[in-house]
C-alpha cells in the first residue's frame, strides 16, 4: 500500500480534524508510516509545526523557508537530504504553478 498527501500548507493536514479526535489520531499515524517524505520550502510561520509533524532537527527545518524553486529536503527513512530537482523544458508547464496560482 502507498500513502501520497499532497498539501500547500502544513496547517491543511490538522484543518481536516479536531485535535485528540480519532480522525486526527488516525492522520498523524499515517504520516508518521509513510517512510519518503518529500518536503518544499514552507514560510517560517509553518516551521514549528514542520518540526513536530517530520521530527526535524531545529537546522533542518530552518533549511525550509530557505529552498529555492526545484529544492526539496527528502526524507526516506532515516536518511535526509536537501535534494535539486532537474526539471527539463518540457516539464516547466507543470511545474511553474505560481501564475496558476496567483489571483
Amino acid at each position: 500500500m502507498c500513502n501520497i498527501s499532497v498539501v500547500h500548507k502544513l496547517s491543511d493536514l490538522r484543518a481536516q480534524s479536531d485535535d485528540g479526535t480519532a480522525a486526527a489520531k488516525i492522520s498523524r499515524g499515517i504520516l508518521a508510516d509513510t517512510e519518503t517524505r518529500i518536503l518544499f520550502a514552507h514560510p517560517a510561520s509553518e516551521i514549528a509545526e514542520a518540526e513536530d509533524l517530520f521530527g526535524l532537527t531545529p537546522s533542518e527545518a530552518a533549511k525550509l523557508p530557505t529552498l529555492g524553486v526545484g529544492e526539496a529536503m527528502w526524507q526516506v527513512g532515516t536518511q535526509r537530504a536537501v535534494i535539486r530537482h532537474r526539471i527539463g523544458p518540457q516539464e516547466w508547464v507543470f511545474a511553474q504553478t505560481d501564475k496558476a496560482l496567483a489571483i
